[in-house]
């Protein structure tokens, strides 16, 4: 059994690929999300996370926020078309774009030199 968590729009891709070599395919949605009100704080130290498209139509819904994130929030970010996106949307500090979670974990821990659990 392979679990893919994901939006279903995002998955037609890989669901036709596993399809094509006989996987058996059951997509059920697994989450529901709720945007919610918050302010950032662009300290100099802080960085930002951005690992899903799902993310980007998240701050989308919000312009003010999705404005200030994308002239003053230093971005770590997972996955090219996530980083394609944002480029698409004028985002200024892409620091680092990386394959995975896993990729940017060692980076952290060999850059930063933090203790991740």
């Amino acid at each position: 059994m392979i679990l893919t968590i994901r939006q279903k729009n995002d998955s037609g891709d890989l669901i036709k690929d596993l399809k094509k070599t006989g996987y058996q395919i059951h997509f059920e949605k697994f989450s529901n999300y709720k945007v919610i009100n918050f302010n950032l704080d662009f300290n100099s130290r802080h960085f930002f996370l951005i690992s899903s498209i799902q993310t980007i139509r998240s701050l989308q819904k919000k312009p003010t926020l999705l404005n200030q994130l994308a002239k003053k929030g230093k971005l770590f970010v997972i996955g090219s078309k996530v980083e394609k996106e944002l480029k698409k949307l004028k985002f200024k500090l892409i620091i680092k774009t990386f394959i995975d979670s896993k990729e940017l974990i060692s980076h952290i821990k060999q850059k930063y030199k933090s203790k991740i659990y």
